[in-house]
């Protein structure tokens, strides 16, 4: 039997033993895919990553005092990676921390104190989520108050604002500039049993918003063509988002398959909500929609996709709710969408997310996907799941075919060949396809083996000889979303 050497050449003379290795068949089961997540926000002047023109270079991160020096302490960058870490210290995460775009202003809130008589207690001040506890003492002046205040804030390390007292008014100031600062949350007595003390008097004034966002034109050229299967963004706007979605479309098609899919907060009313998504159409986009959450839209976006990042490395097709979001603080329950109004979200592009006993969770994990080239309603791309086990299923794919076959040769079936050589015909081609589906089916992520078998085409392109085409069938499984049952009773 002639054997087909990968390295050993004809044609030695000198006498020698030649001994190569064949990985081919080393590896068993389908392939692991490897995840690799990216954080794109803003970061401060104080950061000592280098700067690349507007961002640094990518960052791996470890550890949210890794970002915190990379991109300052307190920075829209640095928080986010901390919001992934919580959910998700398995997936590699790296970030590129931009600069504030020139001319941008801040985001900036005032906060009043009246005192008549104080009464010692607490203020439970919640800035994102994260308390703040400022100890009130007996008989404190109002300007005192608003002074202890500010100074408790500032020496709370890590918050994306700072304050400042002038007599009775404290003023909060969003660390990085621009819209990211928009969706800052500061309120009093966030959580049960929280309570004013007797004589005092917080009044909290509409913010000043933050205007002038970076552009991504940057961003995009440092990311080059790494792959990435979870990107969170720090800001949004349609400009952004429409660049997003260009450039994760032309990464997935199947001369670039590097797919992955890109994360935005987005908190409004229902009907804004509605009316953003909808007018979206990007099986690649995900909006993650919430109304006056305690947290900010850009740490709701790194969280929801670190555990989800997590939940696709070790099963694509498996749905995603009910995983929590750890250091998430959702809205008053006032606030809180139903479940109508969730539903109805889902069906208009909007991912979704419940409080559940104070725990922020996740509800349907859907695309920004509605409709088919043609506008009719189509569903086919709707869920992240779909779009995970898509992506897991191409991977695998390529990764075994370029194992078990490499640098073969092809020819017809029927050809009489050796057994040892490198040779390749449609039918070993499709037994080994078979093979790989069986895997899968065992593992949970597809089904339909009969299917598959009868839909299966492999064979040799009519028009290059050196080219053998594939037709892969295969049958999603689908994630258990809705229960229905009726409840028979007798008297």
């Amino acid at each position: 039997m002639p054997i087909a050497f990968n390295s050993i050449p004809g044609g030695i003379l000198e006498p020698f033993i030649a001994v190569e290795f064949d990985s081919s068949h080393a590896e068993s089961g389908p392939a692991i895919q490897p995840y690799k997540g990216l954080i794109v926000g803003q970061r401060l002047a104080s950061g000592t990553a280098p700067l690349l023109a507007t961002t640094t270079d990518k960052r791996l991160i470890t550890s949210y005092e890794q970002a915190s020096a990379d991109f300052g302490t307190g920075s829209v960058a640095a928080r986010m990676c901390k919001a992934w870490l919580n959910q998700n210290r398995v997936t590699e995460l790296w970030a590129i921390g931009v600069a504030d775009a020139g001319g941008a202003t801040a985001w900036t809130q005032l906060l009043t104190v009246t005192v008549t008589t104080a009464l010692a207690g607490t203020l439970y001040l919640h800035i994102c989520g994260e308390l703040v506890a400022v100890g009130v003492v007996a008989n404190v002046t109002q300007n005192n108050l608003a002074i202890a205040i500010a100074a408790a804030v500032n020496a709370f390390v890590g918050l994306p604002v700072t304050a400042s007292a002038t007599t009775n008014v404290v003023t909060f100031t969003a660390r990085n500039l621009g819209t990211c600062g928009n969706s800052i949350d500061i309120r009093l007595n966030y959580l049960a049993g929280e309570t004013t003390p007797g004589g005092v008097t917080i009044v909290m004034a509409a913010p000043t918003l933050g205007a002038t966002d970076p552009t991504i034109v940057d961003t995009l050229a440092v990311i080059g063509d790494t792959w990435f299967n979870r990107i969170v963004s720090g800001w949004r706007n349609t400009s952004v988002e429409n660049a997003w979605a260009a450039e994760m479309d032309a990464r997935f098609g199947p001369l670039r398959p590097i797919d992955g899919r890109v994360f935005f907060g987005a908190f409004d009313t229902h009907a804004n909500l509605v009316t953003l998504t909808n007018a979206k159409n990007s099986k690649h986009l995900l909006h993650w929609g919430v109304y006056k959450p305690a947290s900010n839209e850009w740490e709701y976006a790194a969280a929801t996709a670190g555990a989800t990042a997590l939940s696709a490395q070790e099963d694509p097709a498996r749905p995603h709710q009910t995983i929590p979001l750890a250091g998430i603080y959702g809205p008053a329950a006032i606030d809180e969408f139903d479940f109508s109004e969730r539903n109805i979200l889902v069906d208009n592009g909007c991912a979704t997310t419940h409080v559940e006993s104070g725990v922020v969770r996740i509800g349907r994990s859907v695309t920004n996907y509605q409709r088919s080239q043609t506008g009719a309603d189509d569903s086919s791309y709707r869920d992240l799941t779909t779009l995970d086990t898509l992506s897991y299923l191409r991977y695998s794919l390529r990764q075994r075919l370029a194992t078990k076959f490499p640098r073969s040769k092809l020819a017809d079936d029927g050809t009489r060949f050796g057994a040892g050589q490198a040779i390749v015909t449609p039918s070993s081609a499709r037994g080994e396809i078979l093979a790989w589906f069986r895997e899968l089916e065992a593992r949970g992520i597809v089904e339909g083996f009969d299917q598959f078998k009868r839909d299966l085409v492999v064979e040799r392109n009519a028009s290059d000889p050196s080219r053998l085409d594939i037709l892969v069938p295969s049958n999603l499984i689908n994630g258990l979303i809705v229960m229905a049952a009726q409840i028979q009773f007798r008297l």
